[in-house]
């Protein structure tokens, strides 16, 4: 084995590796746009957070530390869940150049999420849930819609299992509704 031989072939190696931004805009055009309805927040998290901070660093000269460093960066300024999730994009992204044979390892194995995300419940008093019924006889909706609106505010139910349900699931006489599993 020739060492000058493996020092330039590395060399050249080296300066063809795709650089963070190189990454970042692979995996938006080629998998973010293509599978996420939300792919415009993972390229917004990215060209703010990730882009100012590595951009022009190689992909695999990014280290676990590097990623904790940014993500406490983000925390540090208040954006506790803004963190959270920079690292879901970050984690994606690398677990995407890995796919594609881009990268040989992920910085972010390992990685904790930096803030606890609190559950929010909301509620709506009686003068929103007024608001909201009578406004919909007002909106430029189908009566479809707006009927599928009121029976998941009665019921209480997803949206997903109201606008699913099918007249064989309803027992009129008896007054039950049977969401099937």
């Amino acid at each position: 084995i020739d060492p000058g031989k493996v020092l330039i072939q590395s060399k050249i190696a080296d300066r063809s590796s795709p650089t963070v931004k190189d990454l970042v805009d692979e995996y938006i055009e080629k998998w973010a746009k293509p599978r996420k309805r939300s792919w415009k927040g993972d390229q917004r998290t990215l060209l703010k957070e990730v882009i100012p901070a590595w951009g022009k660093r190689k992909a695999k000269d990014i280290t676990r530390r590097d990623v904790v460093l940014l993500l406490d960066g983000v925390t540090d300024r208040g954006a506790k869940i803004q963190a959270n999730r920079t690292l879901a994009v970050i984690r994606k992204m690398f677990n995407f150049a890995l796919g594609r044979s881009i990268l040989e390892t992920s910085p972010c194995v390992a990685i904790q999420a930096p803030a606890k995300e609190n559950r929010r419940d909301r509620f709506l008093d009686e003068n929103e849930i007024e608001t909201f019924w009578f406004g919909l006889d007002k909106a430029g909706m189908s009566n479809e819609i707006k009927l599928i609106l009121k029976f998941q505010l009665i019921t209480g139910q997803r949206k997903g299992e109201v606008a699913g349900a099918e007249w064989k699931d309803f027992d009129l006489d008896k007054g039950w509704w049977t969401i099937p599993a």
